[in-house]
């Protein structure tokens, strides 16, 4: 493989892992945000609603156009699927929380 190819190479994947761990910081932070909306009033909680939904459709959106790596890599592949799995769990979490506080 040539030399230019080989450092593009490994430049994309560490673009890529760059990216997929800063998806993975933001939903570390949203499911804290979550868990503690769900302990506030709703005063707070109005104006912090509409963001969140906000929030998580972007993470989601974000996470399906990066995709799946071509080289393959299972470890990355099983992070991909354990941030979609965790971003699914923040829909659930953020809709739970909305139910008991949101509508009260």
């Amino acid at each position: 493989m040539p030399i230019f190819q080989n450092k593009s190479q490994q430049y994309h994947r560490k673009t890529w892992r760059n990216v997929l761990n800063s998806i993975e910081l933001s939903v570390q932070k949203l499911e804290c945000e979550i868990k503690a909306a769900s302990k506030t009033t709703r005063g707070y909680y109005d104006k912090w609603c509409e963001p969140t939904e906000d929030i998580i459709d972007e993470l989601n959106i974000a996470l399906i156009t990066l995709g799946e790596p071509y080289w393959d890599n299972l470890d990355d592949s099983n992070k991909i699927e354990q941030l979609k799995s965790r971003i699914d769990n923040l829909y659930l979490d953020y809709y739970h929380t909305y139910c008991r506080v949101g509508s009260a």
